[in-house]
């Protein structure tokens, strides 16, 4: 029983708030009513004056975070070869300015730990 809670806990930390479970239809317990499934479907923000599904406003919202880390990354890399990273962290700004406009237009809430990179 205690390898499992180490597992479990080992498993839990990896996933991070993701859990894991197994899902049988018809048996298992459902964990949102359909009035709930329906809501979140229906969900909708507006950006540039465009209605966009709740899910994918989520997804553009991650997209611009992987564009903040790649150039951060990029600038790190030219740091460590002692060369000018003026470019990149200006590219860092600009896609935190895009960051920055589309949470407040779609009044999705900006988490700053998904822009930031591994050795920070």
């Amino acid at each position: 029983m205690r390898l499992w809670r180490h597992f479990r806990d080992l498993w839990s930390q990896l996933l991070g708030r993701h859990s894991f479970g197994l899902y049988w239809e018809g048996v298992s317990p459902q964990t949102y009513s359909e009035s709930e499934l329906d809501e979140m479907a229906d969900k909708t923000v507006t950006y540039n004056g465009k209605e966009w599904p709740y899910y994918d406003a989520l997804q553009e919202l991650r997209r611009l975070e992987r564009g903040v880390r790649e150039w951060k990354r990029r600038a790190d890399v030219k740091k460590a070869g002692d060369q000018d990273d003026s470019i990149e962290r200006m590219k860092v700004k600009e896609w935190q300015r895009r960051i920055m406009k589309f949470t407040i237009e779609s009044g999705i809430r900006r988490d700053y730990s998904r822009e930031r990179v591994a050795n920070e």
